[in-house]
């Protein structure tokens, strides 16, 4: 049995900052489950950027123990000013922004 503490998650301004990182200098994973669910509300990369480069808030934050990672909801709008959810994990370690799903 792990005596290891779970990190708290990261304060809203430090996920927000560390994802607009990601999304320009690191790699992006995008689940299969984030791909279906773009496509289905037509939600395109550059409405990912645009929510997450523009005026966006942190929603929600989950802890994942089957991950052993934080998640975070992201809220925000799209190019066309229409609202947008997405749902991201950071792996900070290997510089990946994980897109897990959209709504």
């Amino acid at each position: 049995m792990s005596t290891a503490k779970r990190r708290p998650p990261l304060s809203d301004e430090r996920v927000l900052e560390r994802i607009r990182w990601l999304f320009e200098e690191g790699t992006i994973d995008r689940t299969f489950h984030f791909d279906a669910r773009a496509e289905q509300r037509n939600v395109t990369q550059v409405d990912i950027k645009v929510l997450l480069s523009g005026e966006c808030k942190v929603a929600d934050k989950q802890y994942s123990s089957e991950h052993k990672s934080w998640t975070y909801t992201i809220e925000g709008f799209d190019e066309h000013e229409e609202p947008v959810s997405v749902v991201v994990c950071l792996d900070l370690r290997r510089s990946i922004l994980k897109l897990i799903t959209v709504f």
